[in-house]
């Protein structure tokens, strides 16, 4: 008994030890303890920036941060913002009357905060570089402009469609077809099946491979379903099993074949499964709709009705008959009728007889020999894209187009024979936006033997050969009259001294080759046309100078090209198409050179080519240029890339932002690129090439203050494009205060996109005044990284009218200090308001708005703006503005009703989403109901004083709310509450961050 009372007694006192101990720990240790937290805040913020590294590289890839990395980011700049905090509680605890207590709770706190620390920084270790994954590439925009746009849409289209997607609706439903003869719209149908099928969430996934063809590829069409999937195959054995078995993972998936020529064994590719054709009515709409009314006359209505019947169902084939029969006799239909029953085409796999004779009528009703000898070229090309550029090299070694002996002229010739077969069904446009290509619907190999009678081109393609065979001179036995050779992606290392024999030889494309010593095309004197893009070449031969003739010479990614002789560019005086576009090794001669130490040529030879009218030229030195200012000053240029200093650095944050946008590198037909030239007079060089670029880059100048007036006093009337980045004196774009000149009319009347970014000098982008119009085509307006910038536009209007940007669909603005207003009419820069948006300007097309640590702004919107302001903003994205107390005015807010996406990060003084500026309203009369109809997702995070997304009684509608993030908000006790439109406003509604309409049922 005496063993069990001691023992509990030595048990109670070991916790009465430790009870006291303890605390008298955490004061004894305080300042250890405030220190030692400081020092793992300090180790925490380095393993944050290490990792920052990975994760900023992941995000250039694209790719996927896992969410374990970003939970930890998330912690880390939790602890790092809350420092600051922690020590004025320490500051203030120091002068508080309970300060034993504060110590005591301060140093405990600490202890345990340090701890913890020290876990998160192992788990950043543990991370590594393994911060990201590869997601699945997202599959191709299901909803595309479709190729056969106007042949207008069947009857039976949308029910179909219908059909179709409560076909997959079904849960027994295991296969789909979708039959009917080529161009009637099946992709175009299928791609909307897929894309409602997404938007439906019928599906966890949907993938779709498209142009499956008459020899389906198996390994492709798997590499294709895998890369969709985020599956990789390692070894080549067993592909079908290992996607079979990838597929069955998920729980409802969608695969669409599209262009399905014949049988395909679905298992053969690893796609796991179990084991009333279009009325003629459609069809003969079709073809009245496309040859005309005149079609259902008595005595001519039997004979089209039988020759509709002959097109088979295929819409290119109904459109070509009927637009090449048009307005035409009874007499002509009738023969017509009677070429379709005797054509006798050799037996195609997939194309029906009727069909083929139909395509071979329409290829005969060709109006010119020119238009059918282009048909012909784009079937020797085969399936596929056709580049128009490639197409026209061989055009021109063909002397396809008579009398076309200017590559600008034939250029023009090919655009209007192009557009002819498309009006005619034989081309369709292709559908990636802004790239200059098409698709032949039929390869030569598909061509009767009809049409091939009289042939006089032969193409043989072979794949993966490496090099011509030795001991074999395949030229010297060539057809003399052979005048089109392509041997690209051939090593030709020596190249064939029969190269020689070809005289007549007009057109040579050499791309992607490995060439060393050339000098045997100098014999080629009919030489018209030389391509050398992205070949391995160091040196061009002297013997080019030979090449008299020569109409275009293609250089383009020779990154091996260094020397280009003395006076091989001028003597190519008939030059109408030089390309040297990301050739930067070239060791162009400068300018003052005798001619005797010279070896390589100088850029002045440029000058001397009278006929050039296209350009694309790279150089990386600016002293390269030659002084006398006449460079450019003599060419004539319809179209040009020009870029002037080092265009290869590898691109940082705000480099990334100023890239050229895919619509405009391939429809900007004049560019011009000036990155660091330091003098003023160089960039006046340029003078002429700006007043007529669309794409104007400007980059790390140091020598201009205002872009207007010093570089180009007409006011950029052509530039569609500008970017400015990293001009460290660069004050205003447009200043017209400082001097005695006025803007003219046409100030940047076509921009449609202004990148600026890293400009520490600039205060305004317009500072003056201008005439109205200008500004009045901007679409897209990007602002970045500018730290003394107050306003973005100082634009004095005339009697208070509202000055609007019309055009103007997205507005980023980011990291800028200093800013005040987005608008001011005053003179010295002051707005009127506090807000940074009021009610002077207007944007009724604006979609997309991001504003990114605006320091100086405390109120976005002011509450009286015009009806149709902001009326259609889609995405709307405020981080880091801390100054700001709220987001909408209650007017603005119920105007947004086109808002989708609503993202609010890291304002510190946000105490609500919503606030009513009219005092005098009396809220407990009227429930306002905020209703987002088109709402999807929203985020608030970091929202530390946020408390209610209105201050008073609301009600609020979501129907469409797919995503709710509410994260690090503190004071947000209660997500959602439930209320009437009538009732009082209790305490658990005031402290309820969202109020949604009570549904009575």
């Amino acid at each position: 008994m005496v063993e069990i009372v001691i023992s509990v007694a030595a048990k109670v006192a070991e916790y009465l030890v430790d009870s006291i101990i303890r605390p008298l720990g955490y004061l004894v240790n305080y300042h250890r303890n405030i220190t030692d937290l400081n020092q793992r805040i300090d180790s925490l913020h380095l393993a944050r920036e290490r990792l920052q590294v990975p994760v900023d590289e992941a995000n250039r890839q694209g790719d996927e941060i896992f969410p374990g990395v970003q939970e930890w980011q998330t912690y880390a700049e939790g602890i790092i913002q809350k420092r600051n905090d922690f020590n004025e509680d320490e500051r203030k605890a120091s002068k508080s009357c309970f300060y034993l207590k504060s110590r005591y709770q301060l140093s405990k706190q600490a202890e345990k905060q340090a701890a913890e620390i020290v876990d998160k920084i192992q788990e950043a270790h543990n991370f590594g570089d393994r911060v990201s994954y590869r997601p699945p590439p997202p599959p191709p925009p299901f909803i595309s402009s479709a190729s056969f746009k106007d042949y207008g849409a069947f009857q039976s289209r949308e029910s179909t469609f219908n059909q179709i997607m409560e076909a997959l609706r079904n849960e027994d439903m295991r296969m789909i077809g979708v039959w009917g003869m080529g161009g009637v719209g099946k992709t175009t149908l299928v791609k909307q099946v897929a894309q409602q099928a997404e938007e439906d969430k019928l599906f966890h996934k949907v993938v779709m491979v498209l142009h499956i063809s008459q020899t389906p590829n198996i390994a492709e069409i798997q590499e294709k379903i895998a890369r969709m999937l985020g599956l990789k195959f390692e070894v080549k054995e067993d592909r079908a099993g290992r996607l079979r078995q990838r597929l069955k993972r998920e729980e409802k998936i969608l695969v669409i074949l599209d262009d399905i020529w014949g049988k395909l064994e679905l298992g053969e590719i690893g796609i796991p499964y179990r084991d009333d054709h279009k009325g003629e009515d459609e069809a003969w709409n079709l073809f009245k709709k496309t040859a005309g009314d005149s079609v259902e006359r008595p005595e001519l209505r039997p004979i089209a009705v039988d020759v509709a019947k002959k097109c088979d169902g295929l819409p290119v084939a109904i459109v070509t008959i009927a637009n090449a029969l048009r307005g035409e006799s009874v007499h002509v239909w009738e023969n017509a009728l009677e070429e379709l029953r005797r054509s006798a085409p050799t037996n195609i796999r997939g194309v029906s007889k009727d069909v083929y004779s139909c395509l071979e009528l329409s290829y005969n009703h060709l109006e010119s020999d020119e238009v059918k000898s282009l048909f012909l070229l784009c079937g020797v090309l085969g399936l596929g894209d056709i580049y128009m550029d490639f197409l026209l090299l061989y055009a021109m070694g063909l002397n396809l187009f008579k009398g076309f002996f200017s590559w600008e002229k034939a250029a023009n010739k090919l655009i209007t024979l192009v557009e002819n077969l498309k009006g005619s069904s034989l081309l369709l446009d292709d559908e990636d936006r802004g790239n200059e290509r098409f698709s032949s619907l039929f390869s030569m190999t598909r061509l009767s033997e009809c049409m091939m009678l009289n042939c006089t081109r032969i193409s043989l393609k072979c794949k993966n050969i490496d090099e011509l065979p030795q001991g074999l001179t395949p030229f010297s036995k060539t057809p003399k009259k052979l005048t089109v050779l392509d041997l690209s992606g051939v090593s030709l290392k020596p190249s064939p001294s029969s190269l020689g024999f070809l005289l007549n030889l007009r057109t040579l494309c050499l791309n992607r080759c490995v060439l060393e010593d050339i000098a045997v095309i100098g014999h080629l004197e009919r030489l018209q046309v030389l391509s050398l893009a992205c070949s391995h070449i160091y040196q061009l031969p002297k013997e080019m100078m030979k090449l008299s003739d020569l109409r275009v010479l293609d250089l383009r990614y020779c990154f091996s090209l260094k020397v280009i002789p003395q006076n091989l560019i001028f003597s190519l005086s008939r030059l109408e198409y030089l390309s040297m576009k990301g050739s930067v090794n070239i060791e162009w001669e400068a300018e003052g050179f005798n001619s005797g130490e010279r070896i390589n040529a100088c850029l002045s030879e440029l000058k001397h080519l009278s006929g050039l009218r296209t350009l694309e030229l790279e150089v990386s030195n600016p002293s390269l240029l030659p002084e006398d200012d006449v460079l450019f000053d003599n060419l004539t240029l319809t179209r040009y890339s020009i870029v002037i200093g080092d265009s290869w650095r590898p691109y940082d944050e705000e480099k990334a932002i100023a890239r050229l946008p895919n619509d405009y590198e391939y429809k900007a037909s004049r560019r011009l690129r000036l990155d660091g030239v330091k003098s003023l007079h160089v960039v006046n060089r340029f003078s002429k090439l700006l007043k007529r670029s669309q794409v104007v880059q400007l980059w790390r100048l140091n020598d201009t203050k205002h872009v207007v007036y010093e570089l180009d006093e007409d006011g950029f009337p052509q530039v569609k494009y500008l970017c400015i980045w990293s001009c460290p004196t660069m004050q205003y774009i447009l200043h017209s205060t400082s001097v005695e000149w006025v803007p003219p009319r046409n100030t940047f009347c076509m921009l449609e996109e202004l990148f600026l970014t890293s400009l520490s000098n600039l205060e305004a982008v317009c500072h003056g005044p201008i005439l109205m119009g200008s500004f009045g085509n901007l679409r897209i307006v990007r602002v970045s990284h500018c730290e003394r910038l107050k306003y973005v536009f100082s634009l004095p209007t005339q009697h208070g009218r509202e000055s609007a940007f019309p055009q103007l669909q997205s507005l980023s603005l980011r990291v800028l200090p200093k800013l005040i207003s987005f608008y001011t009419t005053r003179s010295s820069g002051i707005p009127e308001s506090a807000t940074f948006f009021n009610q002077q300007v207007a944007f009724p097309a604006l979609e997309y708005l991001h504003v990114e640590n605006l320091d100086n702004v405390r109120a976005l919107w002011h509450n009286q703006l015009s009806a149709d302001s902001f009326s259609k903003l889609k995405h709307l994205h405020v981080a880091s503005c801390n100054k700001i107390l709220n987001v909408f005015p209650l007017s603005v807010a119920k105007a947004l009703v086109q808002l989708e996406d609503l993202c609010i990060l890291s304002c510190e003084a946000l105490e609500v989403i919503v606030v009513n500026e009219d005092e005098d309203e009396d809220e407990d009369e009227t429930t306002p109901l905020f209703l987002f109809p088109k709402l999807t997702s929203f985020t608030l995070e970091s929202l530390h004083q946020l408390k209610r997304f209105y201050s008073g009684r609301f009600a609020s509608r979501w129907p469409l709310l797919k995503e709710l993030k509410v994260c690090n908000c503190d004071k947000v006790e209660i997500l959602f509450q439930e209320i009437g439109l009538e009732g009082e406003l209790d305490n658990k509604i005031q402290q309820s961050l969202f109020l949604v309409e009570k549904v009575c049922v």
